[in-house]
């Protein structure tokens, strides 16, 4: 890019009739005017999250094992699809870098709908999923489209839940993990249900102070 000034601009006082100037190509239009060192190229960051979705950036940044992405073809899909039962949705999993720790992960979902049974009407629940992983953790879009799929699903709360919880440990294979459903009144009776699972030799730690 060439630049040519007016002949009337002169810089240096130096009584130049006309100047011709080739800006750096770090100096853009921000910061042309400014002191150089303001001009310096602030280094190139690129979040995870984009290199899940274009692949062909995971070999250019090593900070995205190969591994981190390899599984989560939901969140790597450009378009989201939505399956109408949980028989065809799936769980995906990513690498627990810190499989040495003991640490829970809750997630909360508040807007589960779902149907009865045997008259078909909507149910309305809260479920809260809480679990501590070993080698691998649940990916949270491959979750929402799975809890989704419940949408049109003739189901009993206590099938619900159990389900959900067996989902979750063939997914990602928690040291411990526990589902409770929250459902919303019906009739004047609301349910309550709640699930555990714990690996063959795993014990939850004590609380802090205990």
């Amino acid at each position: 890019m060439v630049i040519s000034l007016p002949d009337t601009f002169d810089p240096a006082g130096q009584g130049r009739e006309s100047r011709t100037h080739s800006p750096s190509p770090e100096v853009s239009h921000y910061t042309r005017g400014r002191h150089p060192a303001a001009r310096a190229r602030p280094p190139l960051r690129i979040l995870p999250q984009a290199v899940e979705a274009w692949p062909f950036l995971r070999g250019r940044f090593p900070f995205m094992s190969k591994d981190d992405g390899e599984n989560l073809t939901l969140l790597s899909e450009g378009r989201t699809s939505y399956e109408g039962s949980p028989d065809r949705a799936k769980l995906e999993s990513f690498p627990n870098k810190y499989p040495h720790r003991d640490y829970l992960i809750e997630l909360d979902c508040p807007e589960f709908t779902s149907l009865c049974p045997v008259t078909g009407q909507p149910d309305f629940a809260k479920i809260k999923i809480t679990y501590i992983p070993d080698k691998r953790c649940l990916e949270s879009k491959s979750l929402k489209l799975y809890l989704f799929s419940f949408r049109n699903t003739g189901m009993f709360h206590e099938e619900i839940t159990n389900r959900i919880l067996e989902e979750i440990v063939a997914a990602c294979e928690p040291r411990w993990a526990r589902v409770r459903g929250l459902m919303n009144p019906r009739g004047g009776i609301s349910i309550d249900v709640t699930a555990d699972y714990a690996k063959d030799g795993f014990r939850m730690p004590a609380p802090p102070g205990k």
